[in-house]
């Protein structure tokens, strides 16, 4: 610590940058409120990235009264934010029994509370925390509300993707009794049949939306025609826009990347950065994925390094992931493990599970021990059939049946199953869905 603050104080303030800070409060546990007052003093004290950073440090130390000061100051809580709350001594748990608490006692929430709750509920898959807040939304007389019910379907679909088929039908109950609907209640209706892989759904519900005239953005259309893999369509749209955004060139880029087209995506950005638009987080993420699912290694880690420097946008743990993957893919699991310990925002179960996927690739029994990658995933989502399934093939490919037993009696014992996979094929206009191993 006493170098880091030796190191930190060799570079000039004016070259002190988000991702500086958020480095040196990583690296504060002891020191943490000097270097807060500091963060303040130079004008990060408001950055979100920071804050995030600084809730996170403080409930290491057990500060909880300084972390929840820090969290009530941000004003946009992403699920970075949530995630490192829950991952903290039980912070969350703590800040919910509040919240319970003063919903108990009579002090109700307001809409704009809830909705920012439920994404958090998403992404951590607390759905019995979701139903909550969708129950004390009807008693404020807010379940009808757009923004709300479309966020809560969002909700449902994404802690129904480990194969609850039960939470899919009630997102598509809460769509069809929607009075009004908006653009944002169509997509996300159809994203939570893609994220539960009912392509054909999806595929219904947009014919339906275009057969009602839905006044949809060409983004969506570019979105739609990616995830169908009709890339030459996607590209016919964009190239059809009479003005492009950042959120344009980042959706050509994203249906590039993940229909591996790689160095499509590559120039692509190059011709973005040429018509001077300015990229922002989720183009760095397109752009990784690009390089992820082309191999291209090197490309990778050079987008990487100019979001900390050219561009000034602190990486995500999204963008972090996908260089773990990136990685991993290529063999490299000493530098990805490395690139994990020394991040810059916590590691969620992204990107641990890429490192273990790559373990499981490259048959790397030692750095999948629990100890190392396991026990994290278990901390993030210890109900995860995925993590059991690909110890179980790690160890038998090392020659330890023993060992690949016990996942399999655990899993076995949790009561969870292996989702089989499965492919979707259009016939005549109508999706016909295949199981997998079928021939």
């Amino acid at each position: 610590m006493f170098y880091a603050c030796n190191l930190f104080e060799e570079i000039p303030v004016r070259d002190r940058d988000v991702f500086i800070w958020n480095t040196l409060i990583r690296e504060c546990m002891r020191e943490g409120k000097e270097v807060h007052c500091s963060v303040i003093k130079h004008g990060f004290g408001m950055n979100d990235f920071v804050q995030s950073s600084l809730v996170a440090m403080y409930s290491r130390n057990g500060e909880m009264s300084s972390s929840e000061m820090v969290f009530g100051e941000i004003v946009e809580k992403d699920v970075v934010t949530w995630t490192s709350l829950i991952v903290q001594n039980g912070w969350f748990m703590e800040w919910l029994d509040g919240f319970r608490r003063k919903v108990g006692s009579g002090i109700q929430p307001n809409m704009v509370t809830l909705v920012s709750i439920l994404p958090a509920c998403a992404a951590l898959n607390l759905l019995c925390l979701g139903e909550m807040i969708y129950g004390c939304g009807i008693k404020l007389g807010v379940d009808s509300d757009v923004s709300f019910v479309n966020t809560l379907i969002s909700t449902y679909g994404k802690c129904s993707a480990d194969g609850n088929g039960e939470n899919v039908i009630r997102a598509r109950s809460l769509f069809d009794r929607m009075i009004v609907r908006d653009m944002v209640s169509w997509n996300a209706m159809i994203a939570v049949y893609e994220q539960n892989r009912s392509g054909s759904d999806a595929l219904k519900l947009f014919r339906r939306m275009l057969s009602e005239n839905v006044d949809f953005d060409y983004i969506t259309l570019v979105n739609m025609y990616a995830k169908c893999a009709c890339i030459d369509l996607a590209r016919d749209v964009f190239d059809r826009l009479p003005e492009r955004t950042v959120v344009s060139w980042t959706a050509m880029i994203y249906a590039f990347a993940v229909n591996g087209h790689g160095n499509d995506a590559l120039e692509m950005f190059s011709r973005m950065l040429k018509e001077k638009v300015k990229p922002n987080s989720f183009t760095f993420i397109a752009i990784l994925t690009a390089c992820n699912h082309s191999g291209l290694v090197e490309e990778g880690r050079k987008y990487y390094k100019s979001m900390n420097e050219g561009n000034a946008i602190g990486p995500s743990v999204e963008n972090c992931a996908c260089i773990v993957d990136l990685l991993g893919r290529a063999g490299l699991l000493t530098e990805a493990f490395e690139f994990i310990e020394n991040m810059p925002v916590e590691p969620d179960a992204g990107v641990w599970g890429a490192l273990l996927s790559a373990c499981c690739t490259y048959e790397n029994v030692e750095m999948a021990e629990p100890e190392r990658i396991a026990e994290h995933l278990f901390r993030f989502d210890p109900q995860s059939e995925t993590y059991y399934v690909l110890l179980s093939k790690i160890y038998a490919q090392a020659g330890t049946p023993e060992k690949a037993a016990r996942f399999r009696t655990l899993m076995k014992d949790s009561d969870l199953k292996k989702t089989p996979g499965h492919s979707s094929v259009e016939i005549c206009l109508s999706s016909h869905t295949l199981p997998s191993g079928l021939h």
